[in-house]
C-alpha cells in the first residue's frame, strides 16, 4: 500500500499536469484529507523555518554588537590586546576595515585613486556581443573610441573588486598615507575574534 501511495505523489519529470483536465477520481491510497494533512504540515514548517531564520539573525546581530563595538571599547578602556579564556580560547583585539565607494562618489574617488598612482586596482569592463568569426578588441580605451565614432551605443563600467577595495584601505591606513575615507565609503574600526 505504501509503494502505490509513494508511486501517485511522485510524477516523473517527463510527464506534464494538465491542471485544467477534469479531477482525477481520487483513489484508495491516497485520501483528501492526508493531502491537505500534509499540505498544512508542510505550511507549518514554513513558518517555523521563517521563525529560526528570524531568531538566527537576531542572534548574528547580537554576536556583531559584541564583536565590533562592546568587546573592543573594553578591550581598549583597560589596554588589552589579547584575553585567554578558562576554555584555553583566545580572544584577540583586531583591526577591522570595511569599504564600499558609493556610486555617487565613484567618479571623484576613481580620479583620486588615478592622481595618486593607485589606479592599478580599477577594473575596467566593457561588454560587447559579436557574431560569428567577430574579435573582441583588447585595449579599453581604443574600443571605446571606436565604438563611439561607429555610433554604437555601448556599456563601460569600471570598478573595484570589493575584497582589493578592503586591502587597498588597510594598507593606506597602516602606511599612515593620507586618502578621503568617506569618498570610499570606507571604515576602520576594530574586532574580536575568538580562537
Amino acid at each position: 500500500m505504501a509503494a502505490k501511495k509513494q508511486k501517485l505523489m511522485t510524477t516523473p519529470a517527463e510527464e506534464q499536469i494538465d491542471f485544467s483536465a477534469e479531477p482525477v477520481p481520487v483513489q484508495d491510497t491516497v485520501t483528501l484529507r492526508e493531502l491537505t494533512e500534509k499540505c498544512e504540515y508542510l505550511e507549518e514548517l514554513d513558518r517555523k523555518a521563517a521563525e529560526l531564520e528570524e531568531q538566527l539573525d537576531k542572534l548574528k546581530n547580537e554576536i556583531s554588537g559584541i564583536t565590533n563595538a562592546e568587546l573592543p571599547e573594553l578591550f581598549q578602556a583597560i589596554g588589552l590586546a589579547e584575553l585567554k579564556l578558562a576554555s584555553g580560547r583566545k580572544v584577540t583585539l583586531l583591526p577591522f576595515y570595511s569599504a564600499k565607494i558609493p556610486e555617487e562618489n565613484k567618479p571623484v574617488a576613481f580620479a583620486w585613486l588615478e592622481e595618486h598612482n593607485h589606479d592599478g586596482i580599477i577594473k575596467a569592463t566593457v561588454e560587447m556581443t559579436f557574431g560569428k568569426g567577430e574579435e573582441e578588441k583588447k585595449q579599453e580605451k581604443k574600443v571605446c573610441e571606436v565604438l563611439k565614432k561607429m555610433g554604437i551605443i555601448f556599456e563601460h563600467d569600471r570598478k573595484i573588486h570589493p575584497q582589493t577595495l578592503k586591502a587597498f584601505v588597510r594598507e593606506m591606513v597602516e602606511s599612515g598615507e593620507q586618502f578621503p575615507l568617506e569618498t570610499f565609503g570606507a571604515y576602520v574600526g576594530k574586532v574580536v575574534k575568538i580562537k
